[in-house]
């Protein structure tokens, strides 16, 4: 498990704001932890299952694209998925 982490939001708010410090800085040093699992690491675990297309009962989305490769066709798959519900993803 991954978190992120405070400090460098912290210092890039130091170095960008102007004036003493506000409630904005106190918001962010108060913030919950938030857990991650990063992208990539999710689905070098996941390509050990089965292609995303057969575990979903779902017509590969992705025409263009050779099935040989779960690891990237799970990729592609969940940046989708999170894209559409308004999340944002790392590697």
């Amino acid at each position: 498990m991954s978190f992120i982490k405070r400090e460098p939001l912290l210092a890039a708010y130091d170095a960008a704001h102007q004036g003493p410090p506000g409630g904005a800085r106190k918001l962010i040093e108060e913030a919950p932890a938030v857990e991650v699992v990063p992208l990539d690491k999710l689905c070098e675990l996941l390509k050990h299952c089965c292609a995303p297309c057969t575990l979903l009962y779902l017509r590969c989305p992705y025409d263009d694209y050779n099935c040989g490769d779960n690891k990237k066709c799970w990729y592609m798959v969940l940046k989708d998925w999170m894209r559409k519900e308004g999340l944002d993803s790392y590697t």
